[in-house]
């Protein structure tokens, strides 16, 4: 009868996500309804270059979403 209410951002989170291809090194995508998108990503302490490559990659992606006003980074730790 009444359907559960999405979680405000969660459309974009999951638009993000596709847009990204659902990388192995995508940890988690958070959004704020007015477009705010903060992403946590696997970032090598040993490889900092690919990380930031990774980083900007990620986030020129994440800006090219309708619905996105800003975006910003943290790097998690690598998955052992």
């Amino acid at each position: 009868m009444f359907r559960k209410r999405a979680a405000p951002g969660a459309r974009l989170e999951t638009a993000v996500k596709q847009a990204l291809g659902d990388a192995p090194w995508l940890q988690s995508v958070s959004a704020t309804p007015d477009g705010r998108v903060v992403l946590v990503i696997e970032a090598d302490p040993d490889d900092l270059s690919a990380a930031e490559a990774r980083r900007m990659d990620a986030e020129a992606t994440a800006r090219t979403i309708e619905g996105v006003s800003e975006v910003a980074t943290i790097g998690g730790m690598v998955k052992q």
